[in-house]
């Protein structure tokens, strides 16, 4: 078996991506990652990783159209010959990696549930379980065939794609729920939310995403509806926590 991170980067460093590499470096063989035009350093502090292999991306950028970007992150994916793939971005923590990798002997689509972490402190993390950020099964864990046809591609959309290719889509029915968790911090730290909305209500304007999710970044604490859980062993929580604020 050969277990392969597939990341896409762009401008990560002083946010989660050290933390997130490293911990997935426990429990997959290799991170395969494409750098979407970053200039804080995230290349240069990849390249000199073990068991990382970074490329920049050569075509348009994520906004311009995330499934040209997704596409060439997969096919510089599958250069790596990977047995498996797991599609995880770089503010995404798998609760029990080992566990994960055991679960792989058998099937050949996994899910994760995906968790949307809005806050965290010392004791618990805070989970959305409210409108489309409820925690729902993610099928970002699938194995390679050796010949793969023209279906193994990302959709064409310019947002929104998804991470997997068309033939996994197509075979969700056979998905094994790991009950594992993806833990995604991206959304904990208050002062990127506005600028991140802003990003995205730009480039989407509910066209691919709805307006009431997109609005909904930027409600406050006493709109949402949060559920509390214990911090997954094996998780850098001090590291996290200085991050989140």
């Amino acid at each position: 078996m050969k277990f392969v991170a597939s990341l896409l980067v762009k401008d990560e460093m002083k946010r989660f991506l050290p933390l997130s590499v490293t911990h997935m470096l426990g429990y997959v063989d290799e991170v395969r990652v494409l750098d979407d035009g970053s200039t804080d350093g995230s290349y240069e502090w990849l390249r000199g990783q073990w068991r990382v292999k970074i490329k920049r991306n050569s075509g348009p950028g994520f906004f311009h159209d995330e499934s040209l970007v997704r596409n060439a992150l997969l096919d510089w994916t599958f250069e790596g010959e990977p047995t498996h793939v797991l599609s995880i971005d770089a503010d995404e923590f798998v609760s029990d990696g080992q566990k994960l990798r055991d679960a792989l002997e058998s099937g050949e689509l996994w899910g994760l549930t995906m968790r949307e972490v809005w806050k965290a402190d010392e004791n618990s993390l805070w989970v959305r379980d409210d409108g489309g950020w409820k925690g729902h099964v993610a099928p970002i864990v699938y194995a390679t065939p050796k010949f793969r046809d023209g279906s193994w591609k990302i959709q064409d959309r310019k947002l929104a794609c998804g991470r997997t290719p068309v033939a996994i889509r197509r075979n969700l029915r056979e998905t094994v729920n790991t009950r594992i968790d993806i833990l995604h911090f991206g959304w904990t730290r208050q002062s990127e939310r506005q600028a991140r909305y802003a990003r995205y209500a730009e480039h989407d304007a509910g066209r691919y995403h709805a307006s009431a999710h997109l609005n909904s970044i930027l409600y406050e604490d006493r709109q949402l509806r949060m559920s509390r859980f214990d911090w997954p062993e094996g998780l850098p929580k001090d590291d996290i926590l200085q991050r989140v604020t």
